[in-house]
């Protein structure tokens, strides 16, 4: 069995692509025209199929493991500034798009034509929102989540606004108004149970003092209410937040103390901590990332795991280094030179 990894940063699309599970990693880079990734996701029954969403020009398609690079609604209306792209469990060539200024697309046939939901900006919340003017980024979409026993159930994470939720395959919003921490990054709904939700977040309120957490939370009400994770780290700053297929104990996140805007100006860096729990949620241990040496001054900004080989685990840090576990997280090895502006990775087995 092979694997792939598609690797986003600021110039387009490198896959490292691994012929046999001990081979050696060979890369091949592709320049995407618009410039910055922000996100890849691969086709679950297919993976030389992977999309990326990008910052300037909408969405772009690969169908040879990322050689080469198009898009699929050439010439046609879609998304412009993409910040988030899921695929639905339920139906592989429907995907949504997130974009900035706040707006979702979504399309039936594998980006080849996108509809805009207007019904997001029906309800009130979204006008009367304070975003609070960020100097760095435009309000826009963090993240989509598609509860995989319900269709009809949708989650938006929004850029310091909080979350939106559909119950009806998005023909309505509502604001998940309970919410502990209003800069919501990333959205995990426990397959067993999709009451149970475990949330990493920017930590806007906890720096504020407005909230008794740090970065992560969990609900186990659907979002009616919240509990505060990760105590036991300083971290207040979160992104990536992964389960291991086929067993959501296991879960994979990161921290940092400050915003990338801080730690990014200072020579300390991001004093991160990349982190492991094996219980939802409830415990946390951090994984030893010594094999870049002292991985402190940096964050994991990207996390996938393998849903064809489960206990393969790949991340992508702030510093560009790319590092691969074997083992469910218990140890990484480093697989590449620091990747330049690496904004995130996938894996996926062929």
């Amino acid at each position: 069995m092979g694997s792939a990894i598609y690797v986003g940063t600021d110039e387009g699309v490198t896959t490292f692509r691994q012929e046999r599970e001990i081979g050696e990693w060979t890369a091949t880079e592709a320049n995407i025209p618009s410039g910055a990734v922000s996100e890849i996701v691969v086709h679950p029954e297919r993976p030389n199929v992977a999309y990326a969403a990008t910052e300037g020009s909408g969405v772009f398609k690969t169908e040879n493991f990322g050689e080469s690079w198009y898009t699929p609604n050439y010439g046609r209306r879609g998304p412009g500034k993409v910040r988030c792209l899921t695929i639905d469990p339920h139906h592989p060539e429907r995907l949504l798009a997130g974009t900035e200024p706040i707006d979702l697309y979504v399309s039936e046939d594998g980006g080849e034509n996108w509809e805009l939901q207007l019904s997001l900006w029906d309800n009130p919340y979204i006008p009367a929102v304070d975003f609070g003017g960020s100097p760095t980024a435009e309000p826009h979409v963090r993240d989509i989540v598609i509860d995989t026993n319900d269709p009809e159930v949708i989650y938006l994470a929004l850029q310091v606004a909080q979350m939106l939720k559909s119950v009806d395959g998005g023909r309505n919003w509502a604001p998940v108004v309970e919410m502990v921490e209003r800069d919501v990054h990333s959205v995990f709904i426990d397959p067993r149970d999709s009451n149970h939700l475990v949330i990493a977040t920017g930590g806007h309120d906890a720096r504020g003092g407005r909230t008794p957490g740090r970065a992560l939370y969990a609900s186990d009400d659907a979002g009616a209410s919240w509990r505060a994770l990760a105590m036991d780290f300083d971290g207040n700053y979160s992104l990536p937040l992964v389960a291991k297929p086929g067993d959501p104990e296991v879960l994979y996140a990161s921290l940092a103390d400050a915003t990338p805007g801080v730690w990014r100006r200072r020579p300390t860096g991001a004093q991160g901590a990349f982190i492991r729990s094996g219980d939802s949620g409830e415990s946390w241990s951090e994984i030893d990332l010594s094999c870049i040496g002292d991985s402190s001054h940096s964050m994991v900004i990207s996390l996938s795991v393998d849903s064809g080989s489960p206990e393969r685990v790949v991340a992508g840090l702030s510093t560009g280094e790319i590092v691969v576990s074997d083992d469910d997280g218990a140890t990484f090895s480093l697989i590449s030179p620091r990747a330049q502006g690496l904004s995130d990775l996938k894996i996926a087995s062929f």
